[in-house]
């Protein structure tokens, strides 16, 4: 497959970015919190012929949570997903079949000091699955693991917020100007303490003081036209900041651990176990995002009848934002295993993804994607296959 089209189009959505002077970058305020949940359903059905009375179908459906927390003592990162798949082959007699899995991954930074980037970390990952080929669900997977890491990651996605209110207010005049980049900067600070707000003054009513805090940065800096927000100006900041936006981080973490397989999907238990990953992050622009994840894990494996093995994945994606309500999401994904057993074939596994998201409204998208998938197990010839297929998201939080 030729990508060549693909960096020419990302390269010249680059360079017509805007230009604003400020960067997103630019955002350094220390503690973040941030989570979200969706859901999303996909369905077709399909028949071999005209002539048979037997309906394949394929249902499926999947959910996925993430929550990060981040401060200069501290970091905290929890992320869960399940996928459930019903199908059946248009074949004539043939058998339903289900596959369904869940994965939590959660890892904690403990930074030595406050202004460094040195930390200690420790992880926890749990996995449940069934697959196709098998009548009954595999053992549950457990793995711990720590270790130390050097680096930060700063959330950057209030800022973007923060610009489209500058951007939305600008346009039904409720300020005499575009934002400087000073206010900016002080009200993504204001936007980020949502929380903060919420514990404060709870569920309902934290939204008054929490517009009351903007609202004085504004009149600080003289913009507001009317010397407030007035009603317009409240309900201009209320539909951009419950818009959905891509998250933006920047900065990197390299870890190095240790540890042990207390379970895998096949019952072994104890299992000696070593890490290495580096995440990187940075958004091009305003509206380009650029992420990659590297890990190489070994299982260490004292039987005659298993095997040592080592697991390299990558995972690079390109997330831009086309308009407020159009974004374009672009993930390659590939995976290595090397086996270390006698005659043992090496497995490797590359999905490209690319996705429109369009937002139907705050809560609702509707995503059409291609996906192309190459999968080769040493044993048959590679395999290649694309699929385009489309499917409804709702987002829980």
């Amino acid at each position: 497959m030729c990508w060549k089209p693909l960096f020419i189009v990302l390269l010249s959505i680059t360079i017509v970015s805007t230009t604003l002077a400020i960067s997103l970058t630019d955002y350094l305020y220390p503690t973040s919190f941030s989570h979200e949940a969706y859901l999303n359903g996909t369905f077709n059905f399909n028949g071999a012929s005209l002539d048979t009375t037997q309906i394949g179908y394929n249902v499926g459906g999947n959910a996925f949570y993430n929550l990060n927390y981040r401060s200069l003592p501290f970091s905290y990162v929890l992320s869960a997903r399940g996928n459930l798949l019903l199908e059946r082959s248009s074949r004539q007699n043939a058998k339903d079949q289900n596959s369904y899995s869940a994965i939590l991954e959660t890892r904690a930074n403990k930074y030595w000091y406050e202004d460094e980037k040195i930390f200690g970390f420790g992880g926890l990952n749990l996995g449940y699955r069934k697959e196709f080929t098998r009548n009954q669900a595999d053992d549950p997977y457990v793995d711990v693991t720590a270790g130390l890491g050097y680096g930060r990651y700063v959330n950057a996605t209030v800022l973007k917020q923060a610009i489209r209110v500058s951007e939305d207010l600008l346009r039904f005049g409720v300020i005499k100007s575009a934002l400087p980049d000073q206010v900016l900067l002080d009200l993504a600070r204001v936007i980020d303490r949502e929380s903060e707000f919420k514990t404060l003054y709870g569920a309902v009513e934290y939204k008054k003081y929490w517009y009351e805090e903007m609202e004085t940065i504004l009149q600080d800096a003289n913009l507001l036209v009317d010397g407030s927000l007035g009603t317009m100006g409240s309900i201009r900041i209320e539909e951009v900041l419950a818009e959905r936006i891509g998250p933006r981080y920047y900065g990197w973490e390299a870890r190095i651990g240790g540890g042990a397989v207390l379970q895998d999907y096949n019952g072994n238990q104890g299992d000696p176990l070593a890490t290495v990953a580096i995440d990187w992050s940075r958004p091009i622009s305003l509206d380009l995002q650029l992420n990659n994840h590297f890990a190489l894990k070994t299982q260490f494996v004292d039987s005659t009848t298993s095997y040592q093995s080592h697991t390299v994945t990558n995972t690079f994606q390109v997330y831009y934002e086309l308009t407020n309500r159009i974004d374009w999401d672009n993930v390659l994904k590939a995976e290595y295993k090397k086996q270390t057993l006698s005659n043992a074939k090496d497995n490797l596994a590359v999905q490209f993804s690319s996705t429109f998201i369009f937002y139907i409204e705050n809560q609702l998208t509707f995503n059409p994607a291609l996906l192309i998938n190459y999968r080769d197990n040493g044993i048959v010839d590679p395999v290649t296959d694309w699929t385009i297929n489309g499917s409804v998201s709702y987002r829980l939080k």
